[in-house]
């Protein structure tokens, strides 16, 4: 599987609070809401359909955390820079 992602890819903490929520809990884990973190790379394993990206906590440590608790930090922005590209490759 080949990933691209942009070179200043930043992100949002939005923990999953349901039960099941992906190990670790970022809010557990070192990192703070309403911070943005760059993303420094991205892992997905083949066995599963779940993305880890690979992010800097506050504390310095490197960690993998899943797709499911963060979020685009200016996703509208993405949004509207990717959008012609996404439809120019469906046709």
């Amino acid at each position: 599987m080949s990933v691209v992602l942009t070179p200043d890819l930043w992100v949002t903490v939005q923990q999953a609070e349901r039960p099941n929520a992906p190990r670790p809990l970022p809010l557990e884990s070192g990192f703070s809401l309403g911070r943005r973190y760059k993303v420094l790379g991205l892992h997905c394993a083949s066995e599963t359909s779940e993305a880890y990206l690979i992010l800097c906590t506050d504390r310095t440590e490197m960690w993998f955390l899943s797709n499911q608790h963060l979020r685009i930090a200016d996703g509208a922005n993405y949004r509207d820079e990717l959008a012609p590209k996404v439809r120019a490759s469906l046709m």
